[in-house]
């Protein structure tokens, strides 16, 4: 109702003034065949009264005063009714001018509303275009995410060599009985700093990546991103979130990975049991 409403006001100041102008234009001709019949009966008057004057009936002043008295009267009157049409036509063209302004507000808005539209179906594609960019680059970023835990390896004291997962398992269980007599994270934080370098080469690349995936997902600033983060989720195992707990919990220089991953709830899945003490469960 309420985007009816102009158009039916449009339309019916419309439909008033082409009315008005067919009134004008019905006006005009009855006008301007008055005006020539005015001129024609002047002139036949005018033939006449010289008929008269050629015939001896009528003198010279008598002409003139017939011409004065008839013919000037009629041709005055039709030159009334030539002012009275010209007046006629130029309020014929205000309407006109009138109707053009109509048209052309209308051309403006079916223009301005094309226009949203279009913009509109841009915005649309933009954001298709930018959501299939994220999930293209997110994938890639996952499928590297693998790459990296693959490419892990470790020679431990005794020589051997462990790969992969493994490499991650192995840091987690340092974690579990490095903090396992630390309950505050001060004490984490200093237990972690005459250890750090230790425990995190090897690893430290595969943190820093993880932290840049949610970083990446914090970005695009998506209006649901549960589905990327379940996607994590379900591919971590509980020895690389338990590694990630305790790498971010107790340095500094991934202080903001501990941010991310707490707001995304990426330890929800974990358990007392997974942890080196049950009071470290109430930090995630």
């Amino acid at each position: 109702m309420e985007n009816s409403s102009p158009n039916n006001f449009i339309q019916e100041r419309e439909t008033r003034i082409l009315h008005k102008i067919r009134i004008l234009e019905r006006n005009i001709i009855w006008y301007t065949r008055a005006t020539w019949a005015q001129v024609i009966l002047g002139a036949l008057v005018s033939i006449v009264g010289l008929v008269f004057f050629f015939e001896n009936k009528l003198t010279l002043n008598e002409l003139g005063d017939y011409w004065a008295g008839s013919v000037m009267s009629l041709w005055t009157l039709a030159g009334m009714f030539f002012i009275y049409v010209a007046f006629l036509g130029q309020k014929q063209q205000l309407y006109y001018q009138q109707l053009e302004i109509i048209y052309n507000r209308e051309e403006m808005k079916a223009a301005r509303e094309e226009l949203d539209e279009q913009h509109q179906e841009i915005s649309r594609q933009n954001q298709i275009l930018s959501f299939q960019r994220f999930e293209n680059t997110f994938f890639q970023m996952f499928g590297m995410l693998g790459n990296i835990i693959n490419s892990l390896n470790l020679q431990l004291a005794d020589n051997r060599q462990i790969n992969g997962i493994d490499v991650i398992r192995y840091k987690a269980k340092q974690c579990i009985g490095l903090f396992a007599e630390h309950k505050t994270l001060e004490a984490l934080q200093s237990a972690m700093e005459p250890h750090e370098a230790k425990l995190l080469s090897h690893c430290e690349h595969y943190v820093s990546f993880l932290t840049q995936i949610f970083e990446f997902i914090d970005n695009a600033n998506l209006d649901d991103s549960s589905r990327y983060i379940q996607m994590i989720q379900s591919y971590t195992s509980s020895d690389e979130m338990i590694l990630l707990f305790y790498v971010s919990i107790s340095t500094k220089r991934f202080k903001r990975s501990f941010e991310l991953f707490r707001k995304y709830n990426l330890f929800a899945i974990l358990k007392e049991q997974h942890f080196a003490t049950k009071e470290h469960l109430d930090f995630i």
